[in-house]
């Protein structure tokens, strides 16, 4: 996948009109503000070039009419085009595609929408770094493709009637001031085309590089321990004669490590059409993360003029030296005219024509999400493991990263030192023919026109050195203010990204070391899936307030890192300025003696001076760092020499490529360390993975343990609850049996009642044996009469206790015959006449008597269902008889 990046947000402003939100965003990129009102009818564009007061300018606007048919597009133009701007006291309809002022206010100015009533809807303030007089004409050797470039050319300002065309094509004009021109490089370019450029007097062609920036990752979305491919591509190239400043910045260190370190210096040295880099990037812990790939604009300078200072206040790399200026371009800086208001502190944001963004969510946070489990101690103790694991892992990273830093700090430096050779040997190798040819001239001659040269020549260094010296005091205090203003933007950052934890119940905290250095640290917990929820939510606004969070750090530690190294340089400034003040007064001497031996020596000694001030970033690099510089005095022993024949100059070359050489030995040492850093990373990374598979097989048997837990209380609860069913349906079965059984009861209880009653007729009595089922009893057991039996006794008046005890033998007799039980049968019979002689006595017994053998008979010859009649009729009988 290939994208594409263009400008990075710089200003942001929200009003409200109504209940449409209005906004305007500003972006500055390259001297050109882009300023963005998006409204319900649609987007309205307006860029400003960057000016000093007084300067006639003019900026293109574009409407964009919001719609979904040609006649919404065209009613919603109609509403925008009654719009208005105002620019520094200039109202503008949007019915004209630019505004013009003719003499423009100094910044910040506010620049307005007004609808049609007037009402002002939104405004954004437009603000500018201090703008330094580069040059008075610059057509840059390479641009973006698609994206906006300037030139610099004399003109009156005004942008319709200017033209520029690339490759054949006209490019559309964006803004112009009366020193710039910029306008948008035409899309589907690339590689060397020609150039035109036309004003009211002025008709230029040149060839210029179009240069097209692709980034592309395998992996856009990464889980912790992840890593995928960074894989940057530059083309257009061919042709292009000068190097193509690109940068590489890891805007979220916490969360991911880059390949080559957090922050990148490339200089892309043209060789083909197409360079390309590949870095692996590794997540080390959720949480959004950004990377930004910028090819810087091409640096307006006059290299290509002669330039008679002696001496400039280089900056390279954010760095001041005091050398020639010739030398400072070669050596890729730029000199700094005079002592600038804000030098060295306005933190340029690395912003070329092209920038390449790309934002990550991986919102691991490492947070595990609660569940029903009851996690076991084993899993306690494996999960102190792996915080032990990770408090190692922070040491590890905080190792390499320091080694990174440093490492990054010797390659910055490379990159100056490497340059000297080829920008001083030849310089310095004529100096010294000159001073040999010169002595082997005796007696010396005299030259009074170079004998003042090189007296004005120290004048000038002298002055050059003494205006470094003062900007680099005033840095020193605009530093500290500026220290002060990163510290409070750095603070509300930190808390406004921390509030989004505090939010969730996460603990976090801040503090700042004795060194200065910021440390922050976010504790998080465990989350419920609800809990998760929420948090995930917030992702959105934690990964905005992530990236506004770590530019306000990097704009911090950049700011305490050069108000660090700065009294350094300030000593290292105030001993040049010594040395040159000496220098200057021998310069006078040498004059007055008309010695131009000596005159011409101070002459090639300034090129020693030239190369011991490059040296002072490595000496004060050396000096920060004592415990890994092993050649500092390797460097105080160069600095004592300086050559002032042939072989010597020999010799110092060798000094300074051996000191060179120690130099990147230890850059090797650093990296390689950093690389065994990383390696400890990765290996308590796996560690760490394999003790999360352990608990995650835990968790799983614990888990699947839980489940047959719940399964066999479910398979329980439903058998209770199937048996207490059971239990209520034989319940109430047993209840309508009772009921049934005493309404039978009452009913045979009447006819009881009736045979025994003075009136009972005949029939009574068989009444009775017909309502109890008796009568079948009296067919079952013959002669026996066992039905008969039964209910004979129930029918008499008065029936003493002892019938009741009679009912019951019997019925054991008749349970025995049921079991098939006959020595039982036998036995219950014989208590039965037992009981039957207590009654004997009594006419009707006695007229009903039978013998055992014959009752125990005909009771044996009863099937299993007329004995269960048989023993419901004596239950009913002992309910009814014998309550």
């Amino acid at each position: 996948m290939y994208l594409k990046f263009h400008a990075i947000l710089i200003t942001f402003f929200l009003s409200t009109a109504c209940c449409f939100p209005q906004q305007a965003k500003t972006f500055v990129v390259n001297e050109l503000a882009k300023t963005v009102f998006t409204i319900p009818e649609g987007k309205i564009t307006v860029y400003t070039p960057n000016f000093v007061a007084n300067e006639k300018i003019s900026g293109g606007i574009i409407i964009e009419p919001n719609g979904n048919s040609e006649k919404s597009i065209a009613k919603n133009k109609s509403k925008l085009q009654n719009h208005k701007v105002d620019f520094g006291g200039l109202s503008t309809t949007l019915q004209t595609s630019h505004y013009s002022l003719s003499k423009s206010q100094p910044f910040p100015l506010e620049l307005k929408l007004f609808d049609e009533k007037n009402n002002l809807i939104a405004s954004s303030k437009i603000q500018f770094p201090i703008k330094e007089k580069n040059s008075d004409f610059f057509v840059p050797s390479y641009i973006i493709e698609g994206e906006s470039a300037k030139i610099v050319v004399g003109n009156d300002g005004d942008l319709t009637n200017k033209y520029v065309s690339v490759n054949n094509k006209e490019a559309k004009i964006l803004a112009a001031s009366e020193t710039t021109v910029f306008f948008k490089t035409p899309s589907y370019q690339s590689g060397k085309v020609p150039f035109n450029y036309k004003n009211e007097s002025i008709n230029l062609d040149k060839q210029v590089n179009v240069l097209q920036l692709n980034l592309s990752a395998g992996k856009l979305n990464l889980s912790r321990g992840e890593t995928t491919k960074l894989n940057i591509e530059v083309s257009g190239l061919k042709g292009l004669e000068e190097e193509v400043p690109l940068t590489i910045t890891n805007n979220s260190p916490s969360n991911i490590s880059l390949e080559g370190g957090n922050n990148q210096e490339i200089s892309i040295q043209p060789d083909g059409d197409t360079y390309q880099i590949h870095q692996t990037i590794r997540a080390t812990q959720g949480g959004s993360f950004s990377i930004s790939v910028t090819i810087e604009p091409p640096s307006e300078d006059n290299s290509s003029e002669e330039n008679d200072e002696p001496l400039c206040n280089c900056i390279i790399d954010g760095y001041s030296y005091l050398i020639n200026p010739n030398a400072c371009t070669e050596l890729g800086g730029q000199c700094q005219s005079d002592a600038p208001e804000t030098f060295g502190t306005n933190h340029r944001e690395k912003l070329g024509d092209a920038v390449g963004n790309y934002n990550f969510s991986v919102f691991n946070f490492q947070a595990r999400i609660l569940n029903l489990l009851s996690y076991s101690d084993d899993i306690d103790d494996i999960e102190d493991d792996i915080t032990g694991h990770w408090d190692k892992w922070d040491r590890a990273k905080h190792i390499k990263d320091s080694l990174d830093g440093l490492n990054g700090e010797l390659v910055a430096i490379d990159k100056v030192l490497d340059k000297v050779p080829t920008t001083y040997k030849e310089k310095f190798k004529k100096a010294i023919d000159s001073l040999e040819n010169l002595k082997k001239q005796l007696p010396n001659p005299t030259n009074n026109k170079a004998l003042q040269k090189a007296v004005d020549d120290a004048q000038a260094r002298a002055e050059a050195c003494k205006k470094r010296l003062e900007a680099l005091q005033k840095q020193k205090g605009e530093l500290e203010e500026q220290l002060k203003k990163d510290k409070e933007t750095l603070l509300k950052a930190w808390k406004a990204y921390a509030d989004i934890f505090e939010k969730h119940g996460m603990e976090t905290s801040s503090h700042f070391d004795d060194e200065g250095k910021f440390w922050d640290h976010v504790k998080l917990n465990d989350m419920t899936d609800y809990e998760r929820k929420k948090f995930d939510e917030d992702s959105d606004i934690l990964s905005e307030l992530s990236q506004e969070y770590y530019k306000a750090l990097k704009a911090y530690r950049n700011t305490l890192k050069k108000s660090k190294n700065l009294p350094d340089q300030i000593e290292a400034a105030q001993k040049d300025c010594d040395d040159l003040a000496n220098a200057l007064e021998e310069a006078k001497q040498a004059k007055d003696t008309a010695d131009l031996v000596k005159a011409i020596e101070l002459e090639a000694y300034e090129f020693c001076k030239q190369i011991r001030r490059i040296l002072d970033r490595l000496w004060i690099w050396c000096k920060n760092n004592p415990d890994h510089c092993d050649f500092m005095d390797d460097i105080i022993s160069f600095w004592q020499s300086c050559p002032k024949n042939t072989s010597g100059l020999e010799d110092f070359w060798k000094r300074f490529d051996a000191l060179v050489a120690k130099k990147k030995g230890l850059e090797d040492n650093l990296g390689k360390k950093a690389k065994e850093a990383q390696d400890d990373m990765d290996k308590i990374e796996d560690d760490i993975a394999d003790l999360e598979n352990e608990i995650a097989s835990l968790e799983e048997k614990a888990r699947k343990k839980h489940q047959d837990d719940l399964e066999r209380k479910q398979k329980a609860a439903q058998a209770e609850a199937a048996e207490a069913a059971k239990a209520k349906a034989e319940a109430d079965k047993r209840k309508k049996q009772r009921a049934k059984q005493k309404k039978k009861d009452k009913e045979v209880e009447d006819l009881i009642k009736k045979a025994k009653s003075d009136d009972a007729g005949t029939d009574a009595l068989k009444n009775v044996l017909k309502g109890m089922g008796l009568s079948l009893l009296d067919e079952a057991t013959g002669a026996g009469k066992v039905g008969t039996l039964i209910g004979g006794i129930l029918v008499v008046k008065d029936m003493p206790d002892c019938a009741c005890k009679m009912f019951e033998m019997l019925e054991q007799a008749i349970a025995a015959q049921l079991r098939g039980e006959d020595l039982f049968r036998d036995v219950f019979t014989n208590e039965y006449l037992r009981q039957w002689n207590n009654c004997a006595n009594l006419p009707v017994f006695s007229s009903i008597m039978i013998g055992s053998k014959e009752l125990s008979e005909a009771i044996g010859e009863m099937t299993k269902a007329q004995c269960r009649e048989a023993i419901a009729a004596l239950n009913q009988a002992q309910r009814i008889q014998c309550k």
